[in-house]
């Protein structure tokens, strides 16, 4: 599945947009829009793009729970060397610390990722002014069919980037502007 990013200029296009692309059997689930102001999108009944979607959360989970492990097994590792008077280092004892740790990581790297935005939309925000929006449709169709909606949409738009979802590419493909 692949994900193609447009710029329109305004929500009334992005409603036409939309409309279109579904009488065209793409369904609600594969197109989103961000905006601005992203309240605007559900008054215009526009498919807003989910908080899953928009933030960092489950990049930071991974990263906070990584890295409690690793405090939690430096910690652990640390306490080996006092007596068994001190503390009794068993298995599960050292296991226990490793994991504690790694469950506050995760808790607190889900609390971070819901600060930070998704580095994939970060680099639109700068973009999108005023009332323009950025669509994205994930389509599994062609490149030419997917062109051949969009040029009957009957809207102005300008292709941004596309990027191939089953490969997970890091680096999306920069497209050449193009206005329908």
């Amino acid at each position: 599945m692949k994900r193609s990013y447009y710029l329109v200029q305004t929500l009334e296009a992005a409603k036409q947009l939309q409309t279109s692309l579904l009488k065209a059997s793409i369904s609600k689930e594969q197109i989103h829009m961000l905006c601005k102001n992203d309240s605007e999108l559900a008054a215009m009944g526009l498919n807003e793009l989910p908080l899953t979607q928009r933030k960092d959360i489950f990049s930071d989970i991974e990263y906070g729970g990584l890295i409690g492990i690793l405090i939690g097994l430096l910690i652990a590792i640390g306490l080996i060397p006092l007596g068994a008077d001190t503390i009794d280092l068993t298995p599960v004892v050292f296991s226990g610390i490793a994991f504690a740790f790694g469950f506050v990581g995760i808790v607190l790297g889900g609390l971070i990722g819901l600060t930070r935005e998704n580095y994939h939309i970060s680099e639109f925000r700068d973009q999108i002014s005023g009332k323009q929006c950025v669509v994205m449709i994930d389509s599994a169709e062609s490149d030419a069919k997917l062109a051949q909606l969009l040029s009957t949409s009957g809207v102005a738009l300008q292709y941004l980037k596309e990027e191939d979802d089953d490969l997970h590419l890091e680096e999306a493909t920069k497209g050449v502007p193009m206005t329908m």
